[in-house]
């Protein structure tokens, strides 16, 4: 940087100083902005327990207790990748995309409580779902055959749509942005005869399986038989997820294609 000569050796060195600074704070605020309120936020904030203990005690000479929790820190930064790959790798496609839209904090978190709390009232009650929730790659690429909503997303509204009896309860909601944007999806169905998993699979999760192979697309299947909700992702499945699983996972997709 040629100009820095023409300023003063301390202004230069506080100028650069700040530059350095403001970066590194925008480069973490981003990032944390990926993971906050999921399973990575924990554990980062873990790691930063393990790492200020463990130099802490270096630097009180408990040399015992330092390398012990300089070992903890070492292997749960190396677990990191493997356990959190979902939320890692959503967060890498994201960074690498042409265009990112924030959505409003307050409003997603308002969905994903109500999300949240229909999905597993729904499980709780034995009513079956099958809710896709769209990325910017498989827009118009899910199905040809549904009815057009673009209704703002409730509770009241999924869980009328999948009431039995209902003239649109057979079939997938799908869900772009914070809208359910259409429901009675009609879907086709995974049939790969080597995969003995697709022969225990129901038609809803099926349908679902063959969603998540051919998008990126986020599904969601709740069984009317077992009352679990599983998601399913890039062909693979995740059966009896928790509510609060369940919520970081969608989080972290809507993140991602916003």
């Amino acid at each position: 940087m040629p100009w820095i000569v023409l300023l003063p050796s301390d202004w230069a060195v506080r100028l650069l100083s700040v530059c350095e600074i403001s970066i590194s704070a925008l480069i973490i605020d981003y990032f944390l902005s990926f993971f906050w309120a999921t399973r990575v936020m924990n554990a980062l904030l873990l790691l930063s327990v393990l790492w200020c203990a463990s130099t802490c005690t270096h630097h009180l000479d408990l040399t015992a207790l330092s390398q012990v929790t300089w070992a903890a820190f070492s292997i749960c930064l190396l677990a990191v990748p493997s356990l959190f790959q979902p939320e890692l790798r959503i967060a890498l496609v994201t960074f690498g995309s042409k265009k990112r839209k924030d959505l409003d904090l307050e409003e997603l978190e308002s969905f994903l409580d109500q999300l949240t709390q229909s999905v597993f009232r729904m499980a709780n009650h034995r009513v079956g779902g099958l809710i896709i929730i769209e990325d910017e790659d498989s827009q118009e690429r899910i199905s040809s055959q549904l009815v057009v909503l673009q209704a703002k997303f409730s509770q009241e509204l999924l869980e009328t749509i999948f009431t039995f009896g209902t003239p649109l309860h057979d079939g997938a909601v799908i869900i772009r942005g914070l809208t359910i944007f259409a429901a009675a999806a009609i879907l086709p169905l995974a049939n790969d005869p080597n995969n003995p998993l697709l022969k225990s699979m129901g038609t809803r999760h099926r349908a679902g399986m063959g969603v998540s192979q051919q998008t990126d697309a986020l599904v969601i299947v709740i069984s009317e038989e077992h009352g679990r909700v599983s998601l399913l992702k890039n062909g693979q499945m995740t059966s009896g997820v928790k509510p609060d699983r369940f919520r970081s996972i969608v989080r972290s997709t809507l993140s991602a294609v916003s």
